[in-house]
């Protein structure tokens, strides 16, 4: 699933997760350029934060990119 995807069906379900007592946080591994821009473009009202080193990534046992 591409992040614009994820997105969207992310941002359709925010306020049910949130009334539940979590929050919702995305994390990149872009510039902060582009998380500002990824923010805007798609509308994503929840935190996102950008960690280019991908040490979260790593830390969860995920990849990034297409495989």
């Amino acid at each position: 699933m591409f992040c614009r995807e994820l997105a969207a069906q992310v941002r359709g379900v925010t306020d049910r997760i949130e009334a539940k007592g979590a929050n919702v946080v995305f994390i990149g591994n872009g510039s902060p350029a582009m998380a500002a821009a990824f923010k805007e473009d798609f509308e994503v009202r929840s935190p996102l934060y950008t960690d280019p080193s991908l040490a979260v990534y790593q830390a969860a046992g995920l990849e990034s990119g297409l495989r």
